[in-house]
């Protein structure tokens, strides 16, 4: 990748923008010539290598952030849906060893299966 960025100078604002008390500087780009995950990847890559200054920080906004957010709603959801089914199955079979078996016996079912389980 022998062009990996264009610089040109140009008129900025005259004002420091603050994000929770912190000074922020945004540095936005588009994915050319690839997928966004796949340019997103390589950039952490060649950042992992660069040795950040005492007191400086790289966080990655946007699309990247919106993903991990919803990520975790759906881990979140997943947890609580699993949870709400074991105490049905509590309520249903009036024991807590036998809802118990039964949801271990389906996650081993699972990891027994193929990969598209």
């Amino acid at each position: 990748m022998a062009n990996f960025a264009t610089i040109e100078l140009a008129s900025g604002l005259s004002s420091i923008r603050h994000v929770g008390g912190d000074r922020v500087v945004t540095i936005t780009a588009e994915a050319l010539g690839g997928k966004d995950q796949e340019v997103l990847q390589e950039v952490k890559e060649r950042l992992a290598k660069f040795e950040m200054p005492e007191g400086y920080t790289v966080t990655f906004a946007g699309q990247n952030e919106e993903q991990m957010k919803d990520m975790m709603f759906l881990v979140k959801a997943l947890g609580v849906a699993l949870l709400l089914i074991f105490l049905l199955l509590v309520a249903e079979f009036n024991s807590i060893t036998l809802p118990f078996v039964i949801m271990m016996s389906v996650v081993l079912r699972c990891l027994a299966c193929s990969p598209d389980c």
